[in-house]
C-alpha cells in the first residue's frame, strides 16, 4: 500500500519524510534507519523536529531541538522492516505533527506512545 503522507527523501534509501508545510516554520517527522555507533543504537528511529524553510528553499533547524526515539532495534538495515513501520506511522503523522505545534510537550509524549506502538507491532 503507498504511503500518503511519509515521502522517500531522495539519494537516502534508508528515510522517509514528512512535512506540515512546504515552507515557513515546519514541523518534520522522519522514520529511519541508522546505524548508530554501536549495535545498542542501530535501528528503525522516529524523530520530530521543527524547522524553517525560507522562500528561497534554504533550509534550517535547531541541532538538538526536537525529539528523537528507537522504534526497533535492527543488527543491519532491513527495508521491509522499515517500509512496515513507515506504514504503520504514515496515518499518524499529520495528527502528531498537529499536537506538537500545538504543545511541543505533548507532541513528544505522543511521539513516545506512537513509537512504542510502533515497536510493539
Amino acid at each position: 500500500m503507498p504511503l500518503k503522507n511519509l515521502q522517500p527523501v531522495p539519494k537516502r534509501r534508508d528515510l522517509l519524510r514528512y512535512r506540515d508545510r512546504e515552507e515557513g516554520d515546519i514541523i518534520e517527522i522522519e522514520v529511519y534507519y541508522a546505524k548508530g555507533i554501536s549495535t545498542s543504537t542501530r535501528g528503525v528511529f522516529l524523530v520530530i523536529r521543527p524547522a524553517h524553510i525560507a522562500p528561497d528553499g534554504t533550509y534550517s533547524c535547531v541541532l538538538l531541538a526536537g525529539r528523537s526515539t528507537l522504534v526497533r532495534p535492527l543488527a543491519r538495515s532491513t527495508p521491509s522492516v522499515l517500509n512496515a513501520i513507515a506504514a504503520a506511522a504514515d496515518e499518524h503523522v499529520v495528527e502528531l505533527a498537529a499536537a506538537y505545534r500545538a504543545d511541543r510537550v505533548a507532541g513528544g509524549a505522543a511521539l513516545d506512545l506512537l513509537a512504542a506502538r510502533l515497536g510493539a507491532a
